[in-house]
């Protein structure tokens, strides 16, 4: 234990004493780093959310649009039931 009777050790206890005092010190700062480093992170995956919801806006009208024009053309659908009665007949 680190007295002040122990004339010859002082420093030395004061250097153990101040090393748990920069240990904490060191543990704080690097709960700093790694908050900021999330904040970031949470950063990036936000700007991702968004880039991905326009994305993914732009191929749902594309899509729209594939569909509707594929819609208008007439005798180019094959119904439900036309396709069943196909692979019925095929597997007969």
């Amino acid at each position: 234990m680190c007295t002040s009777s122990w004339r010859t050790r002082s420093s030395f206890c004061r250097r153990a004493l101040n090393l748990g005092g920069d240990f904490a010190v060191s543990q704080f700062l690097v709960l700093l780093q790694e908050s900021r480093l999330a904040k970031n992170e949470a950063a990036r995956m936000a700007a991702l959310v968004e880039a991905e919801k326009e994305c993914n806006l732009e191929l749902s009208e594309k899509l729209k649009g594939v569909t509707k024009d594929r819609e208008d053309v007439p005798g180019d659908r094959v119904k439900p039931d036309q396709h069943t009665e196909a692979l019925a007949q095929r597997d007969k």
